[in-house]
């Protein structure tokens, strides 16, 4: 019998899929219908961080590729030739406080739906889950909705029902939970799990099977015998990563850790080191979701919206929403650089793992993936939703330019006072930018994108 494998080979039963990273001896073959369709295998991921940073560590005072990084930007290092910082950006009358809405609500409300927290639009629906609808059926799973909290949709949180703090997902005005529990994730990726299963179910289901790689493996050691040398060693270390990560899983989520407890339904946020091994592990989920092509849409929120989380572990202790009142002190606003210098190594560290992967054709996961990372205001003092930090990370399969660069959108540069909204261009034109690189035409985006950034498309 020939040997006709497609180059997304699949190793599956009715309990496990997996799919492979790229393999050079497979390049050759032909593909299915399918993946011709979804090629290149483009990928979107959106991560959220809460209020906001300290904006004169973060904007640097030059533009163009040669920029010097600030204190909050350096730890980019090893990714900045692939990633662009945006400044004077604004979605200040979408955000806003008015009424009872509040600045935090207001801002997370919108940060992917560019519609205000406070309107009832049928049509609410979020960039990933655009994207998604696009090309949700290349994957075992349309997107993935992960969080370091339980999401809450009863009550109200700043003026706004909870679900416009705690999400940041929308799919036709319905708030799409993030998952929290990082076994629970990892059953939705590979455990061919109904993403509309609640935890209970997927637990059931988790119990009647055996490890996810069993399966696997024997169907690996099969396809292992017909590859070159060099993808023989690929594919291994990919299932040796795989079976790592499930057994760290496991091992943190085990009864006596601490993790199992507080993952059921605590409105508590994790102690620290929970938290901390778990940002790791939710990063490490991310990387492997992409690279196994189980989903090629993510959304990440750190923390949900004025988090009060505490970071001594960082010399930052207090509460982080408490601290980002900073009133100009000089305590508060060092807590604060450390604060968000840390959030920007983590993000970093996803895309640095991303450039590490193979996509084949001489490109990396990240080059055919775009991170956008931002916060929902600017600076927690003023709760401004102007000048807002925003950070894009990959090439989207060479669809985004101005890669290396600082690209303002404003005459002014820091250090100077917040001035306030100056009429530039919006969040919502990014996010046209970035709906056009997935092939989705549209020249609007929710309440204020009118028109592509020019400046970052190829």
């Amino acid at each position: 019998m020939s040997f006709h494998p497609s180059r997304r080979s699949l190793l599956s039963n009715a309990a496990v899929t997996v799919g492979l990273p790229f393999l050079a001896s497979l390049g050759h073959l032909p593909r299915r219908a399918r993946a011709a369709e979804c090629a290149p295998r483009k990928r979107f991921v959106a991560w959220y961080q809460p209020n906001g940073f300290v904006m004169p560590h973060w904007t640097p005072e030059q533009t163009g590729a040669g920029y010097i990084a600030p204190s909050l930007l350096e730890p980019l290092a090893p990714v900045r030739a692939k990633s662009i910082i945006l400044s004077g950006l604004e979605n200040e009358m979408v955000a806003q406080a008015k009424g009872m809405l509040g600045n935090h609500a207001g801002g997370t409300g919108c940060f992917l739906t560019q519609v205000r927290a406070d309107s009832n639009v049928p049509e609410r629906t979020s960039l990933d889950q655009k994207i998604a609808a696009r090309i949700g059926a290349c994957t075992s799973l349309p997107s993935l909705q992960l969080g370091m909290e339980p999401s809450i949709s009863a009550g109200s949180c700043d003026g706004a029902p909870c679900s416009f703090s705690r999400g940041i997902s929308w799919a036709n005005n319905t708030p799409l939970a993030n998952v929290y529990n990082p076994a629970v994730a990892f059953d939705r990726m590979f455990a061919g799990v109904d993403p509309r299963a609640n935890d209970a179910d997927i637990q059931r289901r988790r119990a009647l099977r055996s490890s996810v790689l069993d399966h696997a493996t024997r169907q690996a050691s099969a396809l292992s015998a017909r590859l070159a040398r060099l993808d023989r060693i690929k594919l291994d270390e990919y299932l040796t990563g795989v079976r790592e990560l499930e057994l760290r899983i496991q091992k943190t989520a085990s009864p006596g850790s601490g993790v199992a407890g507080q993952c059921a339904m605590s409105e508590r946020p994790p102690e620290k080191p929970q938290f901390r091994a778990g940002v790791d592990i939710m990063t490490d989920l991310m990387v492997l979701a992409l690279r196994c092509d189980a989903t090629r849409v993510i959304t990440f929120m750190i923390s949900s919206s004025f988090s009060g989380r505490d970071y001594t572990y960082l010399g930052a202790g207090g509460s982080y929403h408490n601290i980002s009142h900073h009133m100009g002190d000089p305590a508060n606003l060092e807590k604060l650089r450390k604060i968000g210098r840390w959030q920007v190594e983590k993000v970093a560290a996803l895309a640095a793992k991303l450039d590490a992967i193979d996509d084949g054709q001489g490109k990396t996961v990240l080059d055919n993936t775009c991170v956008f990372f931002s916060s929902e205001i600017a600076d927690g003092d003023r709760h401004n939703h102007w000048d807002l930090p925003v950070l894009l990370m990959g090439g989207l399969g060479g669809t985004l330019k101005g890669l290396g660069q600082h690209i303002s959108y404003t005459k002014y540069t820091f250090p100077r006072p917040l001035l306030g909204p100056q009429g530039g261009r919006s969040i919502g034109d990014l996010f046209v930018s970035i709906q056009n690189g997935f092939g989705i035409s549209d020249t609007r985006f929710g309440a204020n994108g009118t028109r592509p950034l020019a400046e970052i498309m190829a």
